[in-house]
């Protein structure tokens, strides 16, 4: 996608799950600052993508946004590599 034609607000999902799958702590970093923990959080649990790797949704769901305790199902999150 051609990020010049991202809106923050109208594209906030893709931009939220995008930057926590594939993006450094840098971008995570400015993520958070841009949307603040709780609105990254919230998309994160409401509007789950498949855009994940097995060690890259459990970093995200336990160490980026602290939801160790949560019940999440992995299966909403983690695309199947064969």
């Amino acid at each position: 996608m051609d990020i010049s034609k991202l809106d923050l607000e109208r594209d906030k999902v893709y931009i939220i799950h995008q930057v926590l799958s594939y993006g450094t702590l840098s971008d995570i970093g400015w993520l958070l600052a841009a949307y603040g923990p709780k609105v990254v959080c919230e998309v994160f649990l409401r509007y789950p993508q498949k855009v994940y790797t097995k060690s890259g949704f459990a970093f995200t769901k336990n160490a980026v946004l602290d939801l160790r305790s949560a019940d999440i199902g992995e299966d909403r999150y983690v695309q199947a590599f064969y």
